[in-house]
């Protein structure tokens, strides 16, 4: 999975210079560059909020936390998958409360640069990680 975006101005879609414009995905918003992004480069938005970039995140937090969790045997297996963190954190597992507010933070982050860039009006979250929960 990946992490979209579009940007509506006075009614039309924005394409951008080369046909890539609003490409959020690839905000640089881990600055320690942890994972590679599909792109190239390293530290990109999807590296860290995509469902892919939730397992980046447990997989390099899990062995340096001693917050003990509910999905260790998925882990352990590696056969943990975003649903599982988000389903654990809706449950009070604090491990994966832990890696949801990361991912949260990556992705406010991103929207205040889209907000300071281009004074939306709104900023509208959709997809599978925005139905993740609170």
């Amino acid at each position: 999975t990946g992490v979209g975006g579009g940007i509506i101005s006075n009614g039309k879609l924005v394409h951008g210079h080369n046909g890539s414009g609003a490409e959020i995905g690839h905000f640089r918003v881990d600055f320690d560059q942890r994972f590679a992004c599909n792109c190239g480069k390293n530290g990109c938005l999807e590296t860290v909020a995509s469902a892919t970039g939730v397992v980046n995140l447990v997989k390099f937090y899990h062995p340096k936390l001693t917050i003990k969790s509910s999905i260790l045997e998925l882990i352990k297996e590696d056969r943990v998958t975003a649903k599982d963190v988000f389903d654990a954190s809706k449950k009070g597992d604090l491990f994966c409360l832990f890696i949801t507010e990361r991912v949260a933070n990556y992705i406010a982050y991103a929207c205040s640069i889209i907000s300071v860039m281009s004074n939306p009006k709104y900023i509208i979250l959709g997809g599978g990680m925005s139905e993740a929960g609170d």
